[in-house]
């Protein structure tokens, strides 16, 4: 898992965890595929989960040693992202 801070006015709004990443061999690439979270820490009540999804990013091997993005999708489960979210998805 990996977790990195959002910051919003000075305090941290809440955290982006990526969870359960799976790795698939895709012809000459791979497919890799996270799912993550992104909690809002609120100061007057409980944290709430801003949004959630996946990605869904194509890696190609370039010069027989490189690991290149060749497509990059982030799918999320919500229709609306909260203003508060200050990084992109």
């Amino acid at each position: 898992m990996k977790a990195f801070t959002i910051w919003n006015g000075g305090l941290p709004r809440g955290h982006a965890a990526r969870l359960n990443a799976s790795l698939h061999v895709d012809g000459d690439g791979y497919r890799v595929d996270a799912d993550f979270p992104i909690p809002q820490a609120m100061l007057d009540r409980m944290t709430e989960i801003a949004t959630s999804g996946r990605y869904i990013d194509r890696v190609v091997v370039a010069d027989g040693h490189r690991f290149l993005f060749e497509s990059r999708v982030c799918v999320t489960d919500t229709l609306l992202y909260p203003t508060s979210i200050a990084a992109p998805v």
